[in-house]
């Protein structure tokens, strides 16, 4: 049986950085994975859901901030995966 992962945050733990777009009207935060390595979501703020896009276990905070900036700074076309 597949394992599942757990993406989205534990609403409870505050993510170490967070990046804006409002133009896009989306955030992307930063959270420690408790493995060693940080998750990055991104989060729709008109609708308050976290969108399809995430990045899991980066090894190290830099790679993780860089990541979360990047995928804040994406225009959204609406186009699905």
């Amino acid at each position: 049986m597949a394992r599942r992962v757990q993406l989205l945050p534990n609403m409870q733990t505050k993510p170490l950085h967070t990046f804006t777009n409002e133009d896009e009207g989306v955030e992307s935060y930063v959270y420690e994975n408790g493995k060693g390595g940080f998750n990055v979501t991104v989060k729709d703020l008109d609708s308050g859901n976290f969108l399809p896009w995430a990045s899991v276990n980066i090894p190290d905070l830099a790679s993780a901030v860089h990541s979360a900036r990047h995928l804040a700074a994406l225009k959204y076309t609406g186009a699905t995966l």
